[in-house]
């Protein structure tokens, strides 16, 4: 029997052959950086930077492709403080000279891809950094509301216009990263939701329910 191939198949078949290569550059500019200082450094984090930024591309076009294809996401259950530290240490050249704050309520737990997951997270700190001004505060939080998990990434930028809070289902082509993380979302039967944050700025929030009990459910207030 033939396989019937989407045509959304060659975006990820292209993020899985380059994802290796990437991962080399991306590995050995980090190493390469470390010690130096002053015009070396900056090449190197511009390198490193935009290695990372090809990588979320591709990632970003492959995730819009398999949803939109209607392929299931399979899920597991992640610890969302482990989830945070990976993608802090993946995005520290982007957040150099930034202060970004964590809150999670005690051992919170996400039902989803473990992939996925990442990319939600990076996504929605790569928006906060990409429109707000260089320097400027993030804060992360996550909790457990009933069955679901929230994730939330603040930021003291400019805000959010009328009409991006109101085309939230359906954001802009330049931002295509919530665009992969709405179609993601939406996937999980969850939500996305971008609100003004108290004192300035935005909130671009994340919320995925349980597809099974969590193992850690008899403790979930």
């Amino acid at each position: 029997m033939s396989r019937t191939t989407s045509p959304q198949d060659p975006f990820s078949r292209l993020a899985h052959d380059l994802r290796s290569p990437l991962s080399v550059i991306a590995g050995i500019a980090s190493r390469e950086r470390e010690g130096l200082s002053g015009a070396s450094r900056e090449a190197l984090d511009k390198i490193l930077d935009e290695t990372l930024r090809a990588s979320r591309m591709l990632e970003n076009r492959a995730a819009i492709a398999k949803v939109d294809a209607g392929s299931a996401l399979p899920r597991e259950w992640l610890s969302v403080e482990e989830l945070v530290g990976a993608v802090l240490a993946r995005l520290e050249p982007r957040l150099v000279g930034r202060s970004v704050e964590t809150s999670v309520d005690g051992d919170v737990l996400i039902h989803s891809d473990a992939v996925m997951a990442e990319l939600l997270l990076i996504n929605l700190l790569d928006n906060a950094t990409r429109y707000t001004p260089p320097g400027s505060a993030i804060e992360i939080t996550a909790r457990r509301v009933d069955s679901a998990t929230t994730l939330e990434v603040s930021d003291h930028g400019p805000g959010l216009s009328a009409e991006a809070v109101r085309n939230v289902d359906q954001p802009a082509e330049s931002r295509r990263g919530l665009t992969a993380c709405q179609r993601i979302v939406a996937s999980y039967k969850g939500k996305l939701e971008m609100v003004p944050r108290a004192g300035g700025g935005a909130v671009v929030r994340i919320t995925i329910p349980d597809a099974s009990t969590s193992p850690t459910s008899r403790n979930d207030k």
